[in-house]
């Protein structure tokens, strides 16, 4: 079983948001994508191949939002996009236009050259490449700070947000509520710093 990261290994609150200001805010489809990309990891909790499995078939609508289906690890799931990005999906897929289908159907994250031209589903390798580039160019790259980790901002950050270890369990798609707790540990543990309280500064 696998165990969340600690802080080494996930963006705070605010490093999330120099992430995103990382990525360009413009209308270029490269950024659109980007900026999903990351948003469906560190803000929706997927994994990196949960985003190169992604297909336009995928997204469905939602009452006023959408949702997503996931294929997760062994079983499949729905996500419940926030408003901003599920808007910033929009976007991306109203400029980028349909594309041919591949063996698992239309890709929804697909490679960009030079130009803008869309071509073809997106690898994870592309997609470390995507979060790295972001990572250092909004000096957050460090050890253990990848584009899995962005999946552990999303369970940290959710659990300080709620206290509800069963929102971090359905969100991330954890078939076991004891993995899901190691976020609350983290969270718990990272706020039980008594000894800030003593008057005494070293150096």
């Amino acid at each position: 079983m696998s165990k969340p990261h600690g802080s080494a290994g996930r963006c705070s609150a605010g490093e999330a948001e120099l992430l995103f200001r990382a990525v360009p805010n413009d209308s270029e489809l490269k950024s659109l994508r980007d900026k999903v990309m990351i948003g469906l990891m560190a803000l929706e909790g997927l994994r990196r191949v949960e985003i190169v499995r992604a297909c336009v078939s995928d997204i469905e609508p939602d009452g006023e939002g959408l949702r997503l289906l996931v294929h997760g690890k062994g079983r499949e799931r729905f996500i419940y996009p926030r408003e901003d990005t599920a808007l910033a999906l929009q976007q991306f897929l109203a400029l980028r236009g349909p594309l041919e289908k591949d063996s698992h159907g239309e890709p929804l994250f697909v490679q960009i050259r030079k130009g803008g031209k869309a071509m073809g589903r997106i690898s994870r390798t592309g997609v470390n490449k995507v979060v790295d580039h972001y990572l250092r160019k909004a000096e957050l790259k460090r050890e253990g700070l990848s584009s899995h980790a962005l999946r552990h901002t999303c369970g940290a950050l959710l659990y300080q947000a709620t206290r509800d270890i069963r929102a971090v369990q359905e969100t991330l798609g954890h078939s076991n509520i004891a993995t899901s707790a190691g976020y609350a540990h983290i969270i718990e543990r990272g706020k039980a710093r008594y000894t800030r309280d003593i008057p005494v500064k070293i150096g």
